[in-house]
C-alpha cells in the first residue's frame, strides 16, 4: 500500500446512501469499487446502472464514469483494489431502539480477513457512539494489526437528503471524525475532494454524536410544530397563517409548519437511538424523548379520526385512499421506509381488516407489494376516505373541482396533512368531511 492519497475506494452497501456516493466519487476523478452482498442488484448495476430507487443524477453519472466503476460482491477484490473503504449499510431500529448493527458487523468481519497496512475504513451507517471505537478494537483483536499504525479508521455522518444528494454531497461541509490525527487527515483529504469544507472533530464519538443531534433537532422542532397546530386546531385559527408571520423577516425564530410526525429512516430512527445511548450513561432527555411520542402521535391522529369517521357510518367495507407515500414530498423521493403512509395503512388494515387500499403518489411505483393507481382520479374514485400525507408538489394546490369530477358524491372524509387542497371550504359547503392538519378554520 501507497501512504499517498488513493485513487481508488470503496464503497460498501449500494442504497440510498452508498450509490450517490459512489457516483459522487467517480464524478471527481475517483475509481471506485461498490460492493453490495445483493449478487442481483450487482447484477442490475452491472447491466444497466439502474439504481433501482429514485435518486436525480445518480444513473447519470454512473453511465458518464462507467468505466472508473467496478461493481462487486467480493471483498477481497475491493480491498485488494481500494485502500480506503466506505461503509454505507443500513442500520434499521430494532424494538428496543438500538440500530441494528449486524450488517455493520459483517462487513467488519469480512473486511478482516483481507485488511492490510494502510488500509483506511470509514463508517457513514448511522450508529451508536462509540460504535467507531469498537469496530477498530475488534478489527485489533481479529487481525492483530494497529489502529492509526497500521490500519485507519473514521466515522463520516451522512447529511444529504434524498432527492438532493448529488447537490449535497458536492456543497455541504463534511464532519470528519478520526480515531487519530493521522485518520482524520486521511478521510479528510480524500472526501474534500467532492466539495464543501471538512470540519475535523476531535474524536469519532463527535461525528457520531453530530448525526444523531442534527436529526433530533428537526425531530424535536417537528414536534412543537405539530404542538402548536393542534392549539391553533382548538382556537379555530391556522397555523400556517400563524407560523408564515412569525416566520416573516424576523430571523431569530424558524418556526416548521404543522403536519405529521417525523418520520423517514432517519428522523424516526435517530432521536431513539440518541435518547438510548444517553440513558446508557446515566443522562436522561425528556425533551427528546417527549418529541418522540408526539411524533407518533401526530401521525397516528390521522389514523383515529378516519378510524372514528368508518366506525360513525358503520361502513363495513371502506374504500381508503392514501395518496402521498414516500416518507416526505419535497425533495421528491420514492423512499417509503418509515412514511406516514406505512404506519397509517398498519394501523387501519389492524381497525379494519377488511378495508380496501388504494394509493397514489407522483414517484412511488411500488408500495409495500401493492400497486399504485397513476393519477389521483383513479385513486379517489369511490374511495370513503382520502388522505393526502405529503407535500409533494404534484398533490398540492388540489382543487375542489378535481375532487369533485373523481368522487361526485360528496359523502366522504379527505384529511389535508399538509395544505395539499386549494379550497376546502368549498369542499365542506358542499357536505364533504375535511379535517385540515392545524387549520381550525376549516
Amino acid at each position: 500500500m501507497q501512504s499517498s492519497e488513493p485513487l481508488s475506494v470503496g464503497v460498501v452497501g449500494l442504497g440510498y446512501v452508498g450509490l450517490p456516493l459512489l457516483a459522487s466519487f467517480a464524478s471527481t476523478g475517483y475509481t471506485v469499487v461498490g460492493l453490495d452482498r445483493d449478487s442481483d442488484k450487482i447484477a442490475q448495476l452491472e447491466a444497466t446502472g439502474e439504481p433501482g430507487f429514485y435518486e436525480p443524477g445518480v444513473q447519470e453519472a454512473i453511465a458518464r464514469h462507467r468505466s472508473d466503476i467496478t461493481f462487486t460482491t467480493d471483498y477481497g477484490a475491493m480491498m485488494r483494489a481500494c485502500r480506503a473503504i466506505f461503509i454505507t449499510v443500513g442500520t434499521e431500529m430494532r424494538e428496543d431502539g438500538t440500530p441494528n448493527l449486524d450488517g455493520v458487523n459483517g462487513c467488519r468481519e469480512s473486511i478482516a480477513s483481507h485488511l492490510a497496512v494502510g488500509h483506511l475504513i470509514v463508517l457513514k451507517s448511522t450508529v451508536q457512539t462509540g460504535t467507531t471505537r469498537a469496530f477498530a478494537r475488534e478489527l485489533e483483536k481479529s487481525t492483530g494489526l494497529k489502529a492509526e499504525g497500521d490500519f485507519f479508521v473514521a466515522y463520516w455522518p451522512e447529511r444529504t437528503i434524498e432527492g438532493h444528494a448529488l447537490h449535497e454531497l458536492g456543497l455541504l461541509p463534511k464532519i470528519v471524525g478520526g480515531l487519530g490525527e493521522q485518520s482524520a487527515e486521511m478521510t479528510g483529504s480524500i472526501v474534500s475532494r467532492l466539495g464543501g469544507r471538512v470540519i475535523k472533530v476531535s474524536a469519532p464519538e463527535v461525528a457520531e454524536m453530530c448525526k444523531l443531534v442534527d436529526n433530533s433537532y428537526r425531530a424535536v422542532n417537528i414536534a412543537f410544530a405539530n404542538e402548536v397546530g393542534r392549539a391553533c386546531e382548538a382556537l379555530s385559527i391556522n397555523a400556517a397563517e400563524l407560523v408564515a408571520a412569525i416566520n416573516d423577516g424576523y430571523d431569530r425564530t424558524a418556526l416548521f409548519n404543522s403536519g405529521l410526525g417525523a418520520g423517514g429512516p432517519c428522523l424516526s430512527k435517530d432521536p431513539t437511538v440518541l435518547v438510548g445511548a444517553a440513558s446508557e450513561l446515566g443522562v436522561e432527555m425528556p425533551i427528546t424523548h417527549a418529541s418522540i411520542t408526539s411524533n407518533i402521535q401526530a401521525t397516528l391522529q390521522v389514523g383515529e379520526w378516519v378510524r372514528e369517521y368508518v366506525q360513525d357510518r358503520a361502513l363495513h367495507l371502506p374504500r381508503i385512499a392514501l395518496i402521498g407515500l414516500a416518507f416526505k414530498g419535497t425533495p421528491e423521493t420514492d423512499d417509503t421506509r418509515g412514511s406516514p403512509a406505512s404506519i397509517l395503512r398498519r394501523y387501519l388494515r389492524d381497525a379494519f381488516p377488511d378495508a380496501v387500499f388504494v394509493y397514489h403518489d407522483p414517484i412511488v411505483t411500488d408500495f409495500e407489494g401493492q400497486s399504485v393507481a397513476p393519477t389521483i382520479t383513479e385513486a379517489l374514485d369511490g374511495a370513503n376516505v382520502a388522505l393526502f400525507l405529503t407535500n409533494h408538489p404534484r398533490i398540492t394546490q388540489i382543487s375542489s373541482s378535481l375532487i369533485q369530477q373523481a368522487h361526485p358524491e360528496p359523502e366522504m372524509l379527505l384529511v389535508d396533512c399538509w395544505n395539499n387542497l386549494a379550497d376546502p371550504q368549498v369542499l365542506v359547503a358542499n357536505g364533504t368531511k375535511v379535517y385540515r392538519v392545524g387549520d381550525g378554520t376549516v
